[in-house]
């Protein structure tokens, strides 16, 4: 099974027990991970920051170089100003009560050397209904919620 974990930072202007307390850190875990952007659907060159005001949407794209396409998910978690994750459950800031969404939007890659694939997802301002930092979490569709709760530092992370 291929493990595979991706948490982007990103700022919000408008969980899960086991990681309370949890410090955040920023950096790549995985080698096959490449090309991540994350940023305002708008402008590809903006901050990852949604705004209540304007119904912003972010984008996030990143590229998969693996012989592999595994179905591929993310969920969100709340931090807070230390970017520690906070003790608010997931329905107190979630407006879908389930934390899990799906990435649909994907491209095998044609006419490579490498094989790999291409994701693409949006974040709404309307998934959110509380302010403050957070953290989206990438992990394989198959992965089990024993797997993904397991981290006790759940960081800032790029695969």
């Amino acid at each position: 099974m291929m493990n595979i974990r991706l948490s982007i930072l990103f700022i919000s202007i408008l969980n899960s027990s086991l990681l309370f307390g949890a410090v955040l850190n920023n950096s790549i875990n995985k080698q096959n991970i490449l090309s991540v952007k994350f940023a305002p659907e708008s402008y590809d060159l903006g901050y990852p920051i949604l705004s209540q005001e304007d119904a912003t949407t972010l984008s996030l794209s990143f590229d998969l170089l693996d012989d592999e396409q595994p179905a591929l998910a993310y969920r969100l978690i709340h931090c807070d100003a230390n970017w520690e994750k906070s003790q608010i459950m997931t329905n107190e800031f979630l407006g879908n009560t389930f934390n899990e969404f799906y990435i649909d939007d994907y491209q095998l890659s044609v006419g490579t050397k490498r094989l790999y694939t291409h994701y693409e997802t949006t974040i709404k301002t309307e998934q959110l209904k509380l302010s403050g930092n957070y953290i989206v979490q990438v992990f394989p569709q198959n992965d089990s919620e024993d797997t993904r709760n397991s981290e006790k530092k759940c960081k800032k992370t790029i695969l």
